[in-house]
């Protein structure tokens, strides 16, 4: 069985009905989970969407939701998807891909995600943001959910 990481974008997008992205999105997971792709979330993922999903809708990108909504969101996801638990030795190995890869700025969050896939043996993630992870191509897989097909190709 293979293991997919999910990218705050995938959430966002999944939560959010009125993006353009949101049916491809479902369709997306629906084909994943039926050829037998585990998918998870991290810890950092669902921060970063309770942020996105409380922010203003009239700011950029996002949602406009209550706390109490994004928490029933995040309630929604972790019954959907496997969270990944943050393991030893994953400030370690953040602080060397930034600095292997000299990230600046709020890189450092994209950084973090590529350090948990690494410190788990995830080497797949799904994400809209694909040119966010080029950078780690030679130690993570970045997919978007319009390569499913390729993705599920991946499966034995």
């Amino acid at each position: 069985m293979k293991v997919l990481l999910l990218d705050t974008s995938i959430l966002v997008r999944e939560r959010d009905t009125n993006d353009p992205k949101h049916l491809a999105t479902i369709a997306c997971v629906r084909r994943l989970w039926q050829t037998q792709w585990t998918l998870c979330l991290t810890t950092q993922s669902l921060i970063e969407y309770w942020s996105v999903a409380t922010r203003p809708a009239e700011a950029r990108g996002g949602l406009g939701l209550t706390p109490e909504e994004a928490e029933v969101d995040i309630r929604h996801f972790l019954t959907l998807h496997d969270l990944i638990e943050e393991p030893q030795g994953l400030f370690e190995r953040w602080r060397a891909l930034v600095n292997r890869y000299h990230v600046l700025g709020k890189q450092v969050w994209d950084a973090r995600i590529v350090a948990v896939m690494q410190t788990t043996g995830i080497e797949h993630l799904l994400t809209f943001n694909k040119s966010d992870f080029k950078r780690y191509s030679s130690v993570i897989q970045a997919w978007d959910p319009e390569e499913v097909e390729l993705l599920t190709a991946l499966v034995p």
